[in-house]
């Protein structure tokens, strides 16, 4: 287990992205009590969305601070998603963000916060999922016949 959190702490996905480096350091500093470790509560995250309250995700005072601090890391998450999808941020952020089309400048900062977080969840969990199926394949095939032998025992 030890390696798949490795693994998912080292990989950035936005190289040089300071919010994508601001969010795994948060996802290991709050992941004691995950099996997973940060892969756990990424997938938390994807499966209750980060609406759900998660310590500095919660409140506006905090999601606009973050947004202040790293929106150009914010819209190049978006940007990239947006991309793939080809479709546009704003897009993104009213099918994603739990409140539909924010309606001023504190819930658009919020929502690009937090569909930004759920992006990278999303991504760090089917990461960990990826390198888990590897680790999956290295492992050795039971001998069938070692088993057989342990039956006449």
């Amino acid at each position: 287990m030890k390696q798949l959190q490795e693994a998912v702490e080292r990989d950035p996905l936005f190289p040089g992205n300071t919010f994508e480096e601001w969010f795994r350091k948060w996802l290991e500093e709050n992941s004691e009590g995950y099996d997973e470790g940060s892969s756990g509560l990424a997938a938390e995250i994807v499966e209750h969305g980060v609406n759900s309250g998660y310590p500095e995700l919660t409140y506006y005072s905090d999601t606009t601070k973050l947004y202040a601090e790293h929106k150009e890391g914010i819209w190049e998450i978006l940007g990239q998603q947006a991309d793939d999808e080809g479709t546009d941020v704003l897009t993104i952020i009213s099918r994603n963000f739990s409140g539909g089309a924010p309606y001023d400048a504190g819930e658009f900062e919020n929502a690009m916060v937090w569909v930004a977080v759920e992006i990278l969840a999303s991504a760090i969990q089917n990461e960990a999922e990826e390198d888990y199926s590897d680790l999956d394949g290295d492992l050795p095939e039971e001998d069938e016949d070692a088993e057989k032998g342990d039956e006449d025992l």
